[in-house]
């Protein structure tokens, strides 16, 4: 959950987590840690196994942890209202939307009603992480499917069903690319690719957009052209994109992409 060009990510630790999640017992331990109210959020990723610079990282950034001490951030101060992490213009309990979040997604994935204790679990169905960023506020949002459930005509589309989990944030400083083209390492990354011919393994993300853009500044009559490199600052009041056909991307994992392979936790 690093960098993030896109607006909308998966990314090596998403990934991870995603496979993580497969399992059964890893989700009846994360469920139990997570209303454990005496344990942090570092520290049940830490329980999880993740790595030290993981947790720290994860802590610092996205919960407002102080990088020294640890500690959690301080109360909000209106005559000097810092943020939270490194979210841009906002402060929030990052710790508590992320948790309630994180265990309404085990519950509905394990078949539990809220609170319900993880002994009673009916299922195990898989779970998706994706960031997406660019909104005021940090929230939570889970959405699922019951494949088993009876549709519209009377059928019955497959066997089990998938929880959907997306973490939207504030942005984090970062610049965006202006077009879903990669003009940082990810466009020579192995699993980058433009246009793919065709779609293979388990996993994958793909951007579609326009290949170039043209931005106007505040004050500005005179429109800029951005390419597909990063959006400038400060951010445009108007966004024109173009090209001469729409471009489809596999990222790479190092800019928010996700292998076809999938990725291991920890």
């Amino acid at each position: 959950m690093g960098y993030m060009p896109y607006t909308v990510s998966v990314g090596a630790e998403l990934s991870k987590l995603t496979s993580y999640c497969r399992d059964p017992k890893n989700l009846v331990k994360t469920l139990n840690d997570l209303r454990n109210d005496k344990l942090s959020l570092p520290q049940c990723l830490t329980n999880a196994k993740a790595r030290d610079a993981v947790v720290k990282h994860f802590a610092v950034h996205w919960l407002g942890y102080d990088p020294t001490t640890m500690k959690p951030q301080p109360a909000f101060d209106p005559a000097n209202p810092n943020t939270t992490g490194w979210w841009s213009e906002w402060y929030g309990d990052a710790e508590g939307v992320l948790r309630e979040t994180m265990i309404r997604a085990v519950e509905v994935a394990l078949g539990l009603d809220p609170g319900m204790g993880p002994a009673a679990a009916t299922r195990c169905w898989p779970m998706m992480f994706t960031w997406t960023c660019g909104s005021p506020m940090l929230q939570g949002w889970v959405s699922w499917c019951n494949f088993d459930a009876t549709n519209n005509n009377g059928d019955e589309s497959g066997t089990g069903g998938v929880v959907n989990v997306i973490f939207s944030t504030p942005g984090n400083g970062q610049p965006l690319w202006a077009t879903p083209q990669s003009p940082g390492a990810g466009a020579t990354a192995p699993d980058y690719d433009v246009n793919p011919t065709q779609v293979t393994g388990p996993y994958g993300l793909l951007v579609i957009g326009e290949d170039d853009m043209d931005v106007r500044q505040p004050g500005s009559q005179v429109f800029k052209h951005v390419g597909n490199q990063a959006i400038p600052s400060p951010w445009p009041d108007f966004f024109h994109t173009y090209g001469d056909a729409l471009v489809t991307v596999s990222p790479a994992e190092v800019e928010g992409g996700v292998l076809e392979a999938g990725n291991v936790f920890p």
